[in-house]
């Protein structure tokens, strides 16, 4: 599989395959191949790439990414301390990021809504299956759609408002949960000394529960797909 390195003061515009964009270095429509990945490390930048499936744009702390396109089965991975600005996220693709207040995430997420974080706030994103998202102390989400074989993780100190956990989901809670909505087959644990109020469908919220319950919506609930 092709690869190469895109130097510092290198402009390299329209390469196909895989690719390293080291300090000082630019990478202008770079369209990876499948099972390419395309590293932008810190000082590079990359404008326009294309993820195909199987294709994975890592971006390291210091990187910057411009306008990716990341398509079903490909991935974005943003390190703490990167920055990806302008990401289109299509159905079934893939977005790791690093919630810290280092990292900034801006673009269009799968269902055609904005998706940002910045300083430590992350709003609109959509985890497909494999996603993880760890909310550490100080962090906070809003409005996470948790798709079939994702997981999030709001730790002691995180806080999680406004997700959606979808047949096949986990959202494990430690720290404080709001207004989350748990579809049938979807799944929610409630840790010591986590806060949390529970909301099984839009038309009903209960009371906190039981520490160490691992809560799944009622059967009447219709999946989320």
């Amino acid at each position: 599989m092709s690869k190469e390195e895109v130097q510092s003061g290198e402009v390299v515009s329209g390469y196909t395959g895989g690719q390293t964009v080291l300090n000082g270095g630019t990478a202008i429509g770079t369209v990876l191949s499948f099972g390419g990945a395309q590293i932008i490390s810190s000082g590079g930048r990359a404008f326009n790439s294309v993820v195909p499936a199987g294709g994975t744009q890592t971006v390291v702390c210091g990187g910057t990414a411009s306008g990716t396109k990341i398509s079903s089965g490909g991935a974005l991975n943003v390190s703490s301390g990167g920055t990806a600005i302008g990401a289109v996220q299509l159905l079934g693709a893939r977005i790791n990021i690093a919630l810290t207040p280092e990292t900034l995430v801006s673009g269009t997420n799968a269902s055609g809504g904005t998706m940002l974080l910045s300083n430590g706030r992350a709003s609109g994103f959509i985890l497909c299956s494999g996603c993880t998202a760890l909310i550490r102390s100080g962090m906070a989400t809003l409005g996470t759609i948790l798709s079939s074989g994702s997981y999030e993780n709001a730790d002691s100190g995180g806080t999680a408002s406004g997700t959606v956990v979808s047949t096949g989901a986990l959202q494990d809670v430690g720290g404080t949960a709001f207004s989350t909505v748990v579809f049938s087959g979807g799944r929610q644990h409630i840790s010591s000394g986590a806060q949390l109020r529970q909301r099984r469908s839009p038309q009903e919220e209960s009371l906190p529960l039981p520490t160490g319950e691992a809560l799944s919506a009622s059967s009447s609930m219709p999946a989320a797909t």
